[in-house]
C-alpha cells in the first residue's frame, strides 16, 4: 500500500539507504498486522509484530531485557529476564487492554501449538502499551480476542501506518500520533544487513518537535494559532519502539545497544536534555532452536516498551 512518507515532502532522515519498503518488514521474516476499533468514542486497536516464520513457542527465540525507570504496564518481561527467551509474537495496544490481549495471545498460541501436536503448559505472552485515553474511551476496554486474532491473521510484509491498530488513539507532539516504520541497510564484510523500526508514538509537547534536526514545533504552533486548532503544551505520554535486525550480533551486544536506544528518540526533540520516565527495554535474537547456533540470516529483534510518560521503548 502506498502512503505518503516524510521523504515525499523533501526530508531525508539520516544518511544510509532504506530497505525496499522502508519498513520494519524489510528484515527477513518479520510481519506486521493491525486491528482497528473506530466506534463512537472508541479510537483504539492492537498491532502485532510477528518475528519470523513458524511457531515462536516452539522456536524459543533468544532474548535479553533491560528496564530503566519503568512506568509501563508491559506483560512478559519477567520471564524474558529470567530465561532469556521469547515465545510469542509481540502485541501493542492501549494501557487497559494489556491483560485482555495477553489472554487472547495465550489462547492463540495454544491453538497454533496443538496443531503441531505439542502440549502447552506455560506461555509467556509479550504485550506493550500506550495510554490513548485523551481521545479514546479507554475504560470500555474495547480490544480483545477478536481484534488480536484479526491482527495476527492479517500480518504481512506490507502494512498500513498512521492512525491504525495500536496507534489509532495516540497523540504525538500535540498532533495525531500513530504507527510509523522505517528501515536502513548497511554493508559489513561484503554482506548487506537491515535494521527495521516500528513505533507507536504517544508523547511530546508541540513546541519541542524537530524534524530532520530542524525546529518545526514553533512553526506548527504558529499555524495552529492562526487556525485556532488544538496543540499540546505538556510533554507527556510514551512511545513504543520495536527494532528488528538480521545483524549477526550476540546477546551481549544486543543488551549494550538497547541501553542506548533512547538517544534516537531525543533526536526529535527541540532541546538537549530529557528525562526518561518509563523505559522498558528488551532485545532478542532469533535462533532455529534453543541452545543451537544461530542460522545464517536469522532475525534479531529489539523492542522497547513503556507506559505513560516521556520516552519508553520495547526492543524485540
Amino acid at each position: 500500500m502506498r502512503q505518503k512518507r516524510i521523504s515525499d515532502y523533501g526530508y531525508r532522515i539520516g544518511h544510509r539507504e532504506s530497505g525496499p519498503r522502508n519498513k520494519i518488514t524489510d528484515v527477513p521474516g518479520v510481519r506486521v498486522g493491525h486491528a482497528t476499533v473506530e466506534d463512537g468514542n472508541q479510537h483504539t486497536g492492537v498491532t502485532v509484530i510477528v518475528p519470523g516464520e513458524g511457531n515462536p513457542f516452539l522456536k524459543k527465540y533468544l532474548a535479553s531485557a533491560y528496564v530503566h525507570n519503568g512506568f509501563g504496564k508491559t506483560c512478559g518481561l519477567v520471564q524474558i529476564q529470567e530465561l532469556g527467551t521469547l515465545e510469542t509474537p509481540i502485541a501493542l495496544t492501549n494501557t487497559l487492554n494489556v491483560g485482555k490481549v495477553a489472554d487472547a495471545m495465550i489462547s492463540w498460541m495454544i491453538q497454533q501449538t496443538k496443531k503441531e501436536g505439542e502440549d502447552v503448559f506455560s506461555i509467556n505472552p509479550v504485550v506493550g502499551e500506550c495510554n490513548d485515553s485523551r481521545i479514546n474511551e479507554i475504560g470500555n476496554r474495547a480490544v480483545g480476542e477478536k481484534e488480536l486474532y484479526q491482527a495476527l491473521e492479517q500480518a504481512d510484509t506490507d502494512f498500513a501506518e498512521g492512525a491504525v491498530g495500536a496507534g489509532t488513539g495516540t497523540i504525538c507532539y500535540g498532533l495525531k500520533g500513530g504507527i510509523g516504520s522505517s528501515s536502513r541497510t548497511l554493508v559489513l564484510d561484503g554482506k548487506t544487513y537491515t535494521i527495521g523500526v516500528l513505533v507507536q508514538s504517544n508523547f511530546g509537547a508541540t513546541r519541542d518537535l524537530k524534524i530532520s534536526g530542524k525546529p518545526a514545533g514553533e512553526r506548527i504552533l504558529e499555524q495552529i494559532r492562526k487556525e485556532e486548532c488544538g496543540s499540546s503544551a505538556e510533554d507527556r505520554g510514551s512511545i513504543m519502539t520495536v527494532l528488528a535486525t538480521d545483524l549477526p550480533v550476540s546477546e551481549r551486544q544486543l543488551y549494550r545497544s538497547i541501553r542506548r536506544c533512547g538517544r534516537a528518540d531525543a533526536k526529535s526533540l527541540n532541546w538537549g536534555v530529557w528525562f526518561w520516565k518509563n523505559d522498558l527495554f528488551q532485545k532478542s535474537r532469533f535462533f532455529q532452536k534453543l541452545g543451537k547456533a544461530a542460522v545464517s540470516g536469522s532475525v534479531q529483534a529489539s523492542f522497547f516498551l513503556g507506559g505513560y510518560h516521556r520516552v519508553q521503548y520495547f526492543l524485540l
